[in-house]
């Protein structure tokens, strides 16, 4: 997962696991749930940002999903405006 999608899918999610952790009674900085994570010693924090990770990639898919729609009814479009 090098790509420029993963990036995106990734960014911030430190905050936002360090926000979960924090509604459920656990108040940490994010720089120590970002180790935690990086050295797998918190289970919980680990169950949170694999949800995280899984609901940001179902929702790139399906971002993904409507622009190649999106890209075939364009091009479709010109298509036959050039046929015309």
């Amino acid at each position: 997962m090098n790509t420029l999608n993963s990036r995106s899918v990734k960014r911030g999610i430190y905050n936002e696991v360090a926000r979960r952790l924090a509604s459920k009674g656990v108040h940490v900085k994010v720089p120590t749930v970002r180790m935690r994570i990086i050295r797998k010693t918190d289970p919980r924090a680990l169950e949170i940002y694999a949800e995280i990770l899984e609901e940001r990639m179902a929702a790139l898919e399906q971002a993904n999903g409507r622009f190649h729609e999106a890209n075939k009814k364009l091009e479709s479009i010109n298509s036959t405006k050039t046929e015309d």
